[in-house]
């Protein structure tokens, strides 16, 4: 049992970005669940589905109770989670003060969430701690370097594959909007120049591997590459790693996506600075980052300059941000108005009409800000204790005490929490929601293990002296 727990949740890290959410065997009962005489617009998604990762959460807590031995009062009340409960809870006054009260749908789709919780109280109480975040970290590597490969053929082949079976979206040089920038000719880099290589459109696609943004893809590249770079440090192998550090960041600058590539920098950081002991590792580890930004910087010169908002700002990257800035000046709206329930749980754009008064069919994105879109829909109470959540973690870490993995985990979840502030996948998307709340737990795993470690020294100490 212990081994199926390792194992499960090895795997389910590796499925991050592949995993994608089920509807057809509950569409009937999806239909059953419309309240008669509810008018809801064409674009709501009424179905009700899962992810395989929902199964999976709830089967790690019983091989936890049963294998380990975690008694369930400790993984259900762990200290940190206290808020996190808090926040579930307040999502669920919010549905229930909005006009889809009567609603279930909304409800059950709160399952998503409680998956994510699940995730991290099973992290925050890991066995063989180092063993098993070694093994977590390892697989989403692993995940990562199959998707930057996947990302790179992409790129150069300005389109997809045809891999639904993995959840590949549909795309194309053609496209429009957010995942495409104008470069003249359609170079792809640098190289295309020099070779005369060019094309009939001006269009550049952002790849997104098998994941439904490139923002998506940026943002778990970014993430990865923060463990690489900490497995770069502390491995004899440093030619494979740095290889695959380089793979994972020629990927991630492909999705041309600035939250991602600023996050990475403000986790490198932060690693770097958490490394109490400065090493001869340490200075080829910095080496690898500016030589990898200068080869990557060199050969999309052109590109990064046309997508804009990295080393420039432009007309592109202007429009981008006014969209932005328009959901989130909504979101305040809505905050103004319903300060303690929000607008309701996943009711962003059908209550969006209300305040722009504009035609209630009209689809609005939600706003790129966890913490706007967190208080909007369920209310600054929820915000309260997702800050709260957040900060425990941090307080938890107060104390002294060396840890292997602390630095490449406070470095991505520090990135994590910034891009944040620009995108609302980490908690709107699955995808984000498990990346997210499974680093949070093995910080926060690290916190308690620091606390239990200094209380042993301590006691110890004290038996020294008596005796």
């Amino acid at each position: 049992m212990k081994t199926i727990f390792r194992l499960l949740f090895a795997l389910l890290a590796f499925a991050i970005p592949i995993e994608h959410k089920y509807d057809k065997p509950m569409r009937f009962f999806s239909k059953s669940l419309i309240p008669e005489g509810l008018a809801l617009p064409k674009w709501f998604e009424t179905k009700l589905y899962y992810y395989p990762s929902d199964l999976i959460a709830p089967l790690l807590v019983l091989l936890a109770v049963f294998a380990f031995r975690v008694p369930l009062r400790r993984l259900i009340l762990e200290k940190n989670a206290y808020f996190l409960w808090g926040v579930l809870l307040f999502g669920a006054i919010s549905v229930a003060a909005s006009p889809l009260w009567n609603y279930p749908l909304l409800y059950l789709r709160l399952w998503q969430w409680f998956t994510g919780a699940f995730l991290f109280v099973l992290a925050a109480n890991l066995p063989d701690r180092d063993k098993m975040v070694k093994t977590i970290l390892g697989a989403l590597i692993a995940a990562a370097s199959l998707q930057s490969l996947l990302a790179i053929a992409q790129y150069f082949h300005q389109g997809s594959f045809g891999l639904r079976i993995l959840g590949e979206p549909n795309f194309y040089r053609n496209m429009n909007g957010a995942c495409a920038f104008r470069v003249p000719h359609g170079c792809r880099w640098i190289v295309d120049n020099w070779m005369g290589t060019y094309f009939n459109t001006d269009l550049v696609v952002r790849v997104m591997g098998t994941t439904a943004h490139p923002n998506v893809l940026g943002g778990f590249l970014a993430l990865t590459s923060l463990a690489s770079l900490d497995f770069f440090d502390r491995s004899k192998r440093k030619w494979f790693w740095g290889l695959l550090l380089l793979l994972q960041l020629f990927a991630m600058n492909l999705t041309f996506s600035r939250a991602a590539i600023f996050a990475f920098g403000i986790g490198a950081a932060v690693w770097f600075a958490m490394k109490r002991k400065v090493s001869p590792h340490l200075f080829k580890a910095a080496a690898l980052l500016i030589a990898s930004g200068a080869i990557i910087g060199f050969l999309f010169q052109e590109q990064i300059i046309y997508r804009g908002g990295i080393v420039n700002y432009n007309e592109f990257v202007s429009g981008s941000d006014a969209f932005r800035i328009e959901h989130q000046n909504l979101a305040l709206k809505m905050i103004q108005k319903y300060p303690l329930t929000g607008v309701g749980f996943q009711q962003f754009s059908t209550r969006a009409h209300e305040f722009l008064h504009t035609d209630p069919n009209q689809h609005f994105n939600g706003a790129h800000n966890i913490y706007l879109m967190m208080a909007a829909e369920m209310g600054t109470l929820a915000l309260l204790c997702f800050l709260a959540f957040i900060g425990s973690i941090f307080w938890s870490l107060r104390r002294g005490g060396d840890s292997p993995f602390l630095p490449s985990l406070m470095a991505m979840f520090i990135a994590f929490l910034f891009i944040g502030f620009c995108d609302f996948y980490p908690t709107l998307f699955q995808m984000g929601r498990i990346l997210f709340f499974t680093t949070a737990g093995l910080l926060a795993a690290h916190g308690s293990q620091r606390v239990l470690d200094h209380n042993i020294s301590k006691k110890r100490l004290q038996l020294q002296n008596k005796l």
